[in-house]
């Protein structure tokens, strides 16, 4: 895909972003994108039938939202992923494609390991399949952050002369 969007509600966006930074981290044009309607509109704005959504949804959730994007999309010719804890979600049923990873535990619980372990797998088949560009990124990413440690030394992290201004600058301001 030319570009790629990772959604999810909002119980499960959290590990949408997290998603989205490891597959960052190894190169891929991707971003997480709200599912509310004005923030994915705004988000998918200039998304074409080279891009790709992905939406996740654990089930704790109904997933209508995501399947009403996922339904949008598809009417647009964007290509759809769903990776969902069950088949019968609307996700699932509104995306061109979906993993359907069992997630009850023994004792009836839901469970996120099962969906995690799913994303940490197609993430390492993502980084086998181009393991060069994935590596240097992947180095050209710990150089940087390399550089921005070396700021700790270069600069202070609070100059407390600075703080005191503010707070007599403030101080006169309430006064006047």
């Amino acid at each position: 895909a030319r570009q790629v969007f990772v959604t999810a509600s909002a119980i499960d966006y959290g590990v949408a972003t997290l998603w989205t930074s490891y597959l960052q981290l190894i190169g891929l044009p991707v971003q997480s994108t709200p599912v509310d309607p004005g923030r994915a509109a705004l988000a998918l704005r200039d998304a074409t039938p080279d891009d790709l959504i992905i939406a996740i949804s654990f089930g704790l959730d109904s997933g209508v939202e995501l399947g009403h994007l996922l339904s949008a999309a598809r009417e647009l010719g964007i290509k759809t992923i769903s990776i969902t804890a069950s088949p019968t979600l609307l996700p699932a049923r509104e995306a061109e494609l979906n993993i359907s990873v069992p997630s009850k535990t023994p004792r009836g619980y839901p469970s996120f390991d099962t969906v995690i372990a799913v994303l940490s797998i197609l993430w390492q088949a993502l980084i086998k399949a181009d393991e060069v560009t994935s590596d240097a990124k992947l180095q050209a990413s710990m150089q940087r952050m390399m550089k921005l440690v070396e700021q700790k030394e270069k600069v202070p992290a609070y100059d407390s002369a600075a703080l005191q201004r503010l707070w007599n600058q403030v101080s006169e301001e309430e006064q006047a």
